[in-house]
């Protein structure tokens, strides 16, 4: 019989998450890779270990009916402290984002790149941390 490790998530606001954090906070993040390469499980690992702590998800992704994103309302449904926010419709400007959030840009790269610029440069003083998730590199404008 084979043993399989089962990942227990504790998803209690009221533990220090921030002590999971593995990256430096608040932080900008690209995840690039082709298409089924990864880039939302990596994304959703982040977002459930709370590898980047947060009280407010912000995703913005063109494709909302993915089943990875309906996961992680599911997920958050019960959660005390979290608000989850997950939508294709316009990216809300940094200035009316909370702070102490995850913002989440999922496949804009042939959108007006002027909302995301805007993240990368001015979130650092509310404490928002901001993932770019895209399947092409050269694309990106490299200013950001």
């Amino acid at each position: 019989m084979d043993n399989y490790e089962i990942k227990v998530f504790h998803l209690d606001k009221n533990k220090d998450n921030k002590s999971k954090s593995i990256f430096p906070t608040p932080m900008r993040c690209l995840i690039v890779g082709s298409s089924g390469s990864g880039k939302t499980n990596l994304l959703f690992n982040i977002i459930i270990n709370y590898w980047v702590p947060f009280d407010n998800l912000y995703v913005f992704t063109k494709n909302i009916n993915q089943p990875i994103y309906e996961k992680m309302e599911e997920v958050f449904a019960g959660v005390d402290g979290v608000e989850v926010y997950i939508t294709n419709e316009d990216i809300t400007p940094v200035d009316d984002c909370r702070p102490n959030s995850l913002v989440v840009f999922d496949d804009y790269i042939l959108e007006k790149q002027e909302r995301m610029k805007d993240y990368f440069i001015r979130s650092r003083s509310k404490n928002i941390s901001c993932i770019y998730i895209g399947q092409n590199y050269s694309l990106l404008d490299l200013k950001t």
